[in-house]
């Protein structure tokens, strides 16, 4: 566990302490207009009042500021929690009727190892080397804002055993539209993105991302066949996307338009980079690749696995490459 990992726990527990039993604290997603997003530690009451999202990584370098002293950041906490409205922090209502959240409520996936404390909390199932857990969305004027993981202790508020919430997340995925894109389409998404972000014209826009692609189109020509038929698959809102895995029906279908098996290998808690497994893809090299991003990632808050998974659609099992 990385030292931001124990001050991530350890600031969960001093609010819940501080907060009482009838408040929930948990880790949040959010995500602000301008497509940034950050860790927060959501603090939830039955009281209809308004209370703070606490940017987790922005305490803990307050923390360090402080020569991590954490009487000194709880009383940070403590008159932002007193005064919410007074603060820049993010604010959350009260914890959701059930009926009102259950449309909500869906798969994430988190590596297990990396999470064992936190998960003692969770809602979860095991699920090879990671953790199925569940969240709900918390939406703000009509749109997503926050997501929410759901712990122990909202099931007994909602009166909902865990068996019954993961029903329900299973018939929601059913629900879900997950998106697979193609590495050119993700290319355009991204160039798109960057070239807007520097203020640049539509038509100027597409010139370069065309230019882009077709430059990328002609190397690939040379490149490995399985490369030209990368996909990567996530969500609509690309908020834990990788749980798309799980839903009802994607991986078979993509498996049976290809007409081969798949490699599944994680890029973060919301894609997966799929690969046709066929004779012309290198498994081994996807698994090197696999433990490389792994040495990247680890100990960002999106990672996810070093492992490289396979899906057999006579079975439909994935399974540890």
């Amino acid at each position: 566990m990385t030292d931001y990992e124990r001050f991530r726990e350890k600031l969960k527990e001093r609010i819940q302490e501080l907060s009482g039993t009838d408040a929930v604290i948990e880790y949040s997603d959010i995500r602000k207009n301008n497509g940034n997003h950050y860790e927060g530690l959501s603090i939830m009451g039955l009281e209809d009042r308004m209370l703070p999202i606490l940017n987790i990584r922005d305490y803990y370098h307050y923390y360090l500021e402080r020569n991590r002293n954490m009487d000194d950041m709880m009383e940070r906490v403590r008159k932002t929690i007193a005064d919410p409205e007074g603060t820049d922090d993010d604010l959350i209502g009260v914890v959701p009727p059930f009926e009102e959240a259950r449309k909500n409520i869906h798969y994430g996936l988190i590596n297990y190892e990396a999470n064992t404390q936190r998960l003692n909390g969770l809602v979860h199932r095991r699920f090879l080397d990671l953790a199925i857990v569940l969240y709900y969305t918390v939406y703000k004027d009509g749109e997503p804002f926050a997501t929410v993981l759901i712990p122990n202790v909202l099931t007994k508020l909602w009166q909902m055993d865990s068996r019954s919430l993961f029903e329900l997340a299973g018939e929601n995925a059913g629900k879900e539209k997950a998106m697979l894109f193609s590495v050119p389409q993700l290319l355009e998404i991204i160039l798109t993105d960057a070239f807007e972000t520097e203020g640049k014209e539509p038509g100027e826009i597409r010139k370069k991302v065309d230019a882009v692609i077709k430059r990328f189109e002609k190397k690939m020509e040379s490149s490995p066949r399985f490369l030209r038929r990368m996909f990567l698959l996530t969500n609509s809102t690309r908020c834990y996307g990788a749980a798309c895995i799980l839903y009802p029906g994607v991986l078979h279908a993509l498996a049976r338009r290809e007409k081969e098996d798949l490699y599944l290998l994680p890029v973060s808690v919301n894609d997966v980079l799929i690969f046709p497994a066929g004779n012309e893809t290198d498994g081994e090299f996807l698994k090197k690749r696999a433990a490389e991003l792994a040495e990247v990632m680890r100990g960002e808050e999106d990672w996810l696995s070093g492992k490289l998974y396979r899906y057999t659609a006579e079975r439909d099992e994935i399974v540890e490459a």
